[in-house]
């Protein structure tokens, strides 16, 4: 399942963010960037209607291979740099908890903090290597809630 409804395509995406650099202010004769972000996780979680999907976390979390983590959020990196996107709400840090939460789920690297401490690692930085900047979420715990 793909949550689109808060997004739209990547000319989409590019065009807003043109637009919102276009309308900027300037300070002091500059004109700084702005911080343009998205929630952006490539899975359930996919802003940008019709992006490359990457690997789904707990693809690549069940894979334990944090080399192809780099890879994909590299990609991934590469990709919101491409529509204007500069921060990246993203990677999911938490753990898979019981059943009963289905917030996290796929969103997840694993059940386990040593499972996904490495993919965590991995993700954010390869994303930075874009000029994209990554927001590792939640707070602790947000994973073993339950509704």
């Amino acid at each position: 399942m793909q949550n689109t409804a808060a997004g739209g395509t990547a000319a989409q995406v590019r065009a807003l963010t043109d637009a919102l650099r276009a309308a900027g202010p300037v300070v002091a004769g500059e004109k700084p960037d702005l911080l343009l972000g998205t929630d952006q996780e490539y899975g359930w979680v996919t802003r940008i209607v019709g992006a490359r999907a990457a690997a789904q976390c707990d693809d690549l979390g069940a894979a334990g291979r944090p080399d192809l983590t780099e890879i994909a959020w590299a990609g991934a990196g590469q990709e919101l740099s491409a529509v204007g996107i500069n921060v990246d709400f993203c990677p999911d840090a938490d753990v898979i908890g019981p059943p009963s939460n289905y917030v996290i789920g796929s969103r997840s690297f694993g059940s386990y903090a040593r499972q996904v401490a490495p993919q965590v690692a991995a993700a954010g930085p390869r994303a930075a290597v874009a000029a994209v900047a990554a927001g590792v979420k939640h707070f602790p715990g947000h994973g073993n809630t339950t509704p």
